[in-house]
């Protein structure tokens, strides 16, 4: 009965769905302060091998998207969630024992693939209990508590680092995922709603691929999520070396924090927002707004630290607003293979994202400016996208009428 209650109780759903999917979050904020300690105890050099600890973990990432959607609609969400979860805590303690930097990297390739399991459960979740306006919300209110974690988990990092080496960070990855598995074996958080959600065959879930795949909006708007998530992939990759070396600051965690400050607020304000206006204008707006940022930070002089934060401040806030949003846009449409859809966005976004990043590396310099002229060029190829996306809205309420 107590399970019950927890479970069915909307605040601890929504707790539960924040929790699981904060273990992307965890797994690569948590790690940010180590860096420096893996460096040194692995023999890296300079040239950005360290930048393959998130590399690797995202690659894993994509690679389980398509597995976790087919068994979140085949299969199920809890199964889903539960299967992920217990590869997330094998991929932690590979990586915590791995004598070589190649075992770590492959121990975040299999955190990485673990973790698809519980994001693509949840987002089809989600979707399971609300669409439109209402699902906006919910995504912004996880997305404010979630983007606590990238604010404080430098700090979370920094505490286990005072008290214990590296590996021990991976360790805290796995209580993590194991308190989930717990959480999740006192009842079922994943019970369809009143409504009813049934899971597909596997005809029914090849017919889904094929109108999925057919739906070039949707696509699109999968697209332009992975060019949103470069910006933010662009902070995480970036960032922390650029403030330890060429800003040579002493407390990492602390401008961590400072920096990704403004998506939490970026979070909560979209909540009003979202009330008031249409989520497309929205991001169209937000877009918009990003472009011109980019467009005077390329003419700023960031030698002072100071203009540095308030920019990255002002680009972050609109990746917020954007994020909750565009992931609304995608999934609000899809009635059937919800789990298969989920898989889909986080694979393209994914793949846009990271090939969008490594394109931006290679005329990376070192140098702030670098990072949003980067993200100009994106939103630019995002608002295109947007555009395209209108286009074939009107064209096909056109042909509806």
């Amino acid at each position: 009965m107590i399970g019950l209650i927890i479970n069915r109780h909307p605040f601890f759903f929504i707790a539960f769905i924040t929790l699981i999917t904060s273990l992307i979050a965890i797994s690569v904020d948590v790690l940010l302060p180590a860096y420096a300690d893996i460096r040194l105890v692995f023999s890296l050099s300079a040239d950005g091998s360290i930048e393959n600890i998130i590399l690797y973990f995202f690659i894993g990432l994509s690679l389980g998207y398509p597995l976790a959607g087919m068994s979140a609609d085949i299969l199920g969400r809890e199964t889903t969630i539960a299967a992920g979860l217990i590869l997330f805590v094998l991929g932690s303690v590979i990586a915590a024992n791995a004598t070589n930097f190649d075992t770590l990297l492959y121990g975040r390739l299999i955190q990485g693939f673990g973790a698809a399991g519980p994001r693509v459960a949840s987002l089809a979740l989600i979707r399971d209990r609300f669409s439109g306006a209402a699902m906006a919300k919910i995504m912004s209110l996880l997305f404010a508590i979630f983007i606590l974690i990238p604010i404080g988990a430098p700090f979370i990092g920094a505490f286990i680092l005072a008290l214990a080496d590296w590996s021990y960070i991976f360790y805290f990855n796995a209580l993590i995922a194991v308190f989930c598995l717990i959480w999740l074996g006192i009842k079922s958080c994943c019970e369809p709603p009143a409504s009813g959600v049934s899971k597909q065959n596997f005809a029914q879930f090849c017919a889904t691929s094929k109108r999925l795949f057919s739906n070039y909006a949707f696509l699109l708007l999968c697209i332009i999520s992975g060019l949103i998530f470069a910006g933010f992939f662009l902070y995480l990759s970036f960032v922390p070396e650029l403030l330890t070396g060429f800003y040579a600051v002493s407390n990492l965690p602390l401008y961590l924090a400072a920096c990704g400050f403004s998506m939490g607020l970026a979070a909560i304000f979209n909540k009003w927002l979202v009330s008031v206006f249409r989520l497309q204008s929205i991001v169209i707006v937000s877009c918009i707004l990003l472009v011109l940022i980019a467009a005077i930070a390329h003419f700023v002089d960031f030698s002072r630290l100071i203009y540095f934060v308030v920019f990255l401040n002002l680009v972050l806030f609109f990746i917020g607003i954007m994020f909750s949003n565009i992931n609304t846009l995608v999934l609000t449409p899809v009635e059937q293979g919800r789990g298969w859809a989920s898989a889909i966005w986080g694979l393209v976004s994914n793949a846009v994202g990271a090939l969008s990043v490594y394109v931006a590396s290679l005329f990376y310099t070192g140098t702030s400016g670098d990072i949003f002229d980067s993200i100009g060029c994106f939103m630019l190829l995002a608002l295109l996208l947007l555009g395209v996306n209108q286009g074939l809205s009107l064209s096909a309420k056109a042909k509806a009428q």
